[in-house]
């Protein structure tokens, strides 16, 4: 078993619905998903260090993408819930990103450098310090996957892991990268 796989094993223990290893390549910032983090387009926007402005233009997203040689796509699946509840929504991306920080302590063992990307902005603090100090979590800080440019559908297709809406069904992708 390669270290990926063992990666793989480590988040299915973790309980996430799905996770494959993933080409480096498939991780391409596009500049029409960034455009999601409009500020008409996304309340977010100018809150927090995981999101535009505050983590850097696009190209600066791509060449930090870029200093990993590998990557690992992972996905949490909740089945009947109301869409449409936005503060539990919150309560399972915040179980998302928890398991997702599990996964980066056994990672970080043998990769200290490990980052990942996930779902939405940043939910580690309470009240972001953005703009006015530095991210007072700089040691779980994370990317936003939507703030990357990356193409979710795309990049899950590619990997062969299944990602379709559909009613009462909430998906939350993340990429681990080593």
């Amino acid at each position: 078993m390669n270290e990926l796989e063992a990666y793989v094993k480590d988040a299915e223990r973790l309980g996430f619905f799905a996770a494959a290893p993933l080409d480096m390549c498939a991780l391409e910032a596009r500049p029409e998903i960034r455009m999601l983090c409009a500020p008409d387009k996304c309340e977010s926007y100018g809150k927090t260090w995981v999101c535009p402005p505050g983590c850097g233009e696009l190209p600066e997203c791509a060449a930090r993408l870029a200093g990993f040689h590998a990557a690992l796509l992972i996905e949490s699946k909740y089945e009947h819930v109301d869409t449409g509840d936005m503060p539990y929504m919150k309560i399972l991306a915040a179980e998302h990103n928890r398991r997702l920080l599990a996964l980066r302590e056994l990672v970080a063992r043998e990769h200290p450098k490990v980052w990942f990307l996930s779902t939405g902005s940043c939910e580690f603090c309470d009240e972001c310090s953005y703009p006015s100090a530095p991210c007072k979590k700089p040691e779980i800080l994370r990317g936003s996957v939507s703030a990357y440019g990356l193409d979710v559908e795309r990049i899950c297709k590619r990997a062969g892991v299944e990602y379709a809406f559909a009613a009462g069904t909430v998906r939350y992708i993340a990429f681990l990268l080593i």
